[in-house]
């Protein structure tokens, strides 16, 4: 493996653990999925009401 690899590795494990360790972005990331789901129903129901 050259250090790059291992680099990248070690950045993506990082980040990873940094976002587990963080609620808020998971909230964050909830609540951006829940608000696209909600577009995403208003949507269908618009066409389906057409």
């Amino acid at each position: 493996m050259s250090t790059g690899v291992c680099k990248d590795v070690e950045n993506y494990f990082y980040g990873i653990r940094i976002l587990a360790e963080t609620t808020e972005a998971k909230a964050f990331i909830l609540h951006i999925k829940a608000k696209r789901m909600k577009k995403i129903h208003f949507l269908i129901n618009t066409l389906k009401k057409s």
